[in-house]
């Protein structure tokens, strides 16, 4: 467990875990992708949740996740698709006010998964990072 330096300004944020990362690749790829986790890293699949798109594949890194996302034209736009870690937070609103101390870019995302809060964030060198509570 991380817990980022406070700041008199804003409330310090513990980072629980790393939930997910989501990896994207091209849609012809689909098949060849799959297998190479599942078959040659031997990683366990997992059952999206009900509502989730078919295509790619959730996987089992340890307590971890793997998301594997096809990319297409659009799919930057869509913010649970592009590539991105999750990091599990105790309280979203102090890491949103920690973000906004810093002057990081927030994004909001309309259609959480059910019970989640989330917002997404890039760090200075660009990564997408989703910063996500879950269900209390």
């Amino acid at each position: 467990m991380m817990t980022l330096p406070s700041r008199s300004e804003s409330p310090a944020v513990t980072i629980l875990s790393l939930h997910h990362a989501n990896l994207t690749f091209s849609p012809e790829l689909e098949a060849e992708t799959v297998r190479f986790y599942v078959e040659t890293l031997g990683l366990e699949p997992l059952p999206k949740p009900q509502g989730w798109r078919s295509q790619g594949a959730w996987l089992r890194v340890g307590d971890a996740e793997i998301h594997l996302s096809p990319d297409a034209p659009g799919r930057a736009e869509q913010l649970a698709a592009d590539r991105h870690l999750c990091l599990i937070v105790s309280d979203l609103d102090a890491a949103e006010a920690r973000l906004r101390a810093a002057a990081a870019p927030i994004e909001h995302d309309p259609r959480p998964p059910a019970g989640y809060r989330r917002l997404f964030t890039r760090d200075p060198a660009g990564n997408r990072l989703e910063l996500s509570e879950p269900p209390r």
